[in-house]
């Protein structure tokens, strides 16, 4: 009797252990979907702007100099996914794009970066002058485990560091400013991951 009764506790334990399996497979499964992430920083799947459901596009790493010294990680959203540069940048849609720093960055070499990426990207710096001294001025440093976002719709440029916020209603460099990140960007990695592929 009792190894009757041993071998139906045997059978009966694997069942209840398979049935918590799939249920814990169900639960983490959701939580996996809703998030990416890239050296430890995590990017929801979907984000809201103006109100609209914008998808992560890709993950993309900032490298700086020879050495490979990861800057940031950024995300990218758009309405629809799409892997070409020329689309993205053509497209109307709103776009936002945000930055994870990984150290600490000071002004001084934000905006010597960013005045590098206008001019390999060929924007005209002297009809934006106004509006790009108006950016520069806005920065400050970025410290590790500190976020900067831009945010492109209708027109207008919305730069956020941390708790600051600057405005930009010019609808010519808002259209073309994400070609800092995916046209010729200082990594290729960077505009890779980005646009979907590979970081």
């Amino acid at each position: 009797m009792w190894k009757k009764q041993l071998k139906m506790r045997i059978n009966f334990y694997p069942g209840w252990i398979n049935m918590w399996k799939m249920v814990l497979f169900a639960v983490l499964l959701p939580l996996k979907l809703q998030a990416a992430e890239l050296k430890g920083v995590k990017f929801e799947d979907k984000v809201q702007v103006e109100g609209k459901e914008l998808v992560l596009n890709g993950l993309g790493l900032r490298l700086a100099t020879f050495l490979k010294i990861k800057v940031y990680v950024a995300g990218l959203y758009l309405e629809n996914k799409s892997t070409d540069e020329n689309a993205v940048i053509g497209s109307g849609g709103i776009k936002f794009l945000r930055m994870h720093f990984l150290r600490d960055v000071d002004k001084e070499d934000l905006v010597e970066g960013f005045k590098k990426g206008f001019e390999k990207n060929k924007f005209d710096t002297t009809s934006l002058k106004v509006e790009l001294n108006k950016f520069y001025n806005f920065l400050g440093d970025s410290k590790e485990g500190k976020e900067m976002s831009f945010q492109i719709a209708n027109g207008k440029l919305l730069v956020t560091q941390e708790d600051k916020k600057l405005e930009i209603n010019n609808p010519a460099l808002s259209a073309k400013f994400l070609l800092l990140w995916i046209g010729s960007p200082p990594n290729d990695e960077l505009k890779s991951g980005l646009l979907g592929g590979s970081f």
